[in-house]
């Protein structure tokens, strides 16, 4: 008899478990026959350990033990996925149109803007608002002058923005050099070339990168000495990958944004 079976029943004589007929051949035969396999519940019965359980289940790999294994990993995928599934759902009907409308009342979020016809057809559309107060002439300028260095930042984390490669640091200055804005100027956000596309002073400065797949519009409204200041996001993204990319994208881009907009406030309310 192979010697690891021979301490397999061993084993089993000197717990009291009697030895199963059908689980052993006769000491004449050195090897089992390939198509003999011992019955599950015997396998999962026997009390064996250490280096003999080992050989067992190496013998007999599929005598219980990887079964469940088997059972236990497909239930927790399918718990995975279940879970993964709840929280996009959970996202897209409770949490998404907080995010894309941070700030912003209903009507904000749904009305046309100035800088809306730069892109018309888009399939991600971001309005995010902030009241500061202080009157649109001291919110200007921190606008007139966004942009990488030599500009004035993005008033957001600069950490983040080089480590992307952005090359941005907020000042918190005015830049004489920066405050007249011109059709066609451009400044440069990693690999988007923004080109300035529509300027009233005071009132709206849009932006649109070079493959017209992205218009940035900020928005000011003044009321009572208080501003408006709205930042609307326009995005043409033509495949099913750059649509579903874009969904986590949404939750990081507030972040920044959120930062950015008090930023400003912090600069037009210290300036007025």
């Amino acid at each position: 008899m192979d010697a690891s079976l021979l301490r397999c029943r061993t084993t089993l004589l000197s717990t009291g478990h009697s030895e199963p007929a059908d689980v052993f051949r006769p000491a004449s035969s050195a090897t089992l026959h390939p198509s003999w396999a011992p019955p599950a519940a015997v396998a999962t019965s026997l009390p064996l350990r250490g280096r003999v359980r080992r050989r067992w289940l190496r013998r007999f790999p599929d005598a219980g033990g990887s079964d469940r294994r088997h059972t236990r990993w497909m239930k927790r995928r399918t718990a995975a996925v279940g879970l993964v599934a709840w929280l996009g759902v959970l996202y897209l009907t409770r949490v998404r149109g907080r995010i894309l409308a941070w700030g912003a009342t209903a009507a904000e979020a749904a009305e046309r803007l100035p800088g809306d016809e730069l892109l018309e057809a888009a399939d991600g559309i971001s309005t995010r608002v902030i009241t500061i107060d202080a009157p649109t002439g001291s919110v200007w300028p921190w606008l007139a002058q966004m942009g990488p260095s030599p500009r004035g930042g993005a008033y957001t984390y600069d950490w983040i923005e080089n480590l992307l490669g952005l090359d941005m640091h907020s000042v918190d200055r005015i830049l004489p050099e920066f405050q007249h804005p011109a059709l066609g100027d451009t400044i440069g956000f990693g690999k988007n070339r923004m080109r300035l596309e529509r300027v009233e002073p005071e009132h709206v400065l849009a932006w649109r990168s070079e493959d017209g797949n992205w218009v940035w519009t900020f928005v000011l409204r003044e009321q009572d000495q208080q501003t408006r200041l709205i930042s609307r996001n326009r995005f043409r993204l033509p495949t099913l990958v750059a649509r579903v990319g874009m969904l986590p994208m949404e939750p990081a881009s507030l972040l920044m944004e959120r930062k950015m907009l008090r930023g400003i406030k912090k600069r037009a309310e210290d300036l007025s």
